[in-house]
């Protein structure tokens, strides 16, 4: 499924993001079932990035596992 073409947008932006988590990457459907388009992934993301809980992580590695953390939420993820 993740390698499915219409995926293929949201794949390229989350290893934009360096989004390794294999929760996210094995559902990557399930993102594009919630944002119709990866502008409005952006959108969400930078919503995320203006919240007080986004910021006040101290490193790169801290935002990414912040960001995460909010996409699996966001979509209904289930950890695998």
């Amino acid at each position: 499924e993740r390698f499915n073409q219409e995926n293929q947008p949201f794949i390229q932006r989350l290893d934009e993001l360096q989004i390794n988590s294999t929760t996210i990457r094995n559902k990557v459907f399930l993102i594009r079932e919630r944002f119709k388009s990866v502008e409005e992934l952006n959108n969400w993301i930078q919503g995320l990035a203006e919240n007080n809980g986004f910021k006040s992580k101290d490193s790169a590695y801290g935002r990414k596992q912040y960001l995460e953390g909010a996409l699996i939420n966001e979509c209904g993820m289930v950890a695998s």
